[in-house]
């Protein structure tokens, strides 16, 4: 898995600076809190990278993540408490050049932090991208997604990709009709749980 971390800057415009440099020195302190804050806003967001490659075929996840930590009800759930995953981009390359790129369609819900805040983020975050053979030698791109519970009532996402990107099936595990699936696993001879290689998302503490 290869991790990379983008940190956000916050830069003043020469306007900015030009009005700032105009005005008295309560003005100059209240301004300069103000873009304080926003530096220490920005500072707890990253963006992480997983990829997995299959010969000129690349799949990236860009997971946006939250340093915040949940307020959890459950000590079994505490090294899922942080980071918080808030959205995640499904990337595809051919070649090394971008063919598509989309966010995936997981259901949004509030989580609420240690701190008392609430955050809009992912209700079955992706924690693993997978390569996949059929049974007729073609190759899918299979991703999982989990509430981080257990049992049958534990929402599971299935993504199922192209190499191109093209969207094979797409679906929660307590929301899907079982025979379109099994009807899309055997039109591609495909099987699940029986993947040639996985890349874990391994962000959390």
């Amino acid at each position: 898995m290869i991790g990379i971390k983008i940190y956000y800057r916050i830069i003043a415009s020469l306007s900015t600076i030009l009005l700032i440099a105009s005005c008295n020195s309560p003005l100059q302190k209240k301004v300069g809190s103000e873009k304080n804050n926003l530096r220490n806003i920005s500072s707890r967001f990253d963006t992480i990278k997983t990829v997995i490659n299959n010969n000129d075929s690349t799949l990236s996840l860009l997971s946006i993540i939250s340093k915040d930590t949940a307020d959890i009800v459950d000590y079994r759930e505490d090294k899922y408490s942080s980071p918080i995953i808030l959205k995640q981009i499904l990337q595809f390359y051919i070649n090394k050049s971008l063919t598509i790129s989309f966010t995936i369609p997981i259901k949004e819900v509030l989580k609420k932090t240690i701190s008392k805040t609430s955050l809009t983020a992912l209700e079955t975050p992706i924690y693993e991208i997978c390569l996949s053979e059929s049974l007729n030698e073609t190759y899918f791109y299979i991703i999982k997604g989990s509430d981080y519970c257990n049992g049958s009532e534990c929402p599971e996402f299935i993504g199922i990709y192209s190499m191109l990107g093209k969207k094979i099936y797409e679906g929660i595990s307590t929301q899907m009709d079982k025979r379109e699936l099994d009807q899309m696993l055997r039109k591609f001879e495909l099987q699940l749980n029986n993947e040639n290689e996985c890349t874990p998302i391994e962000i959390f503490k």
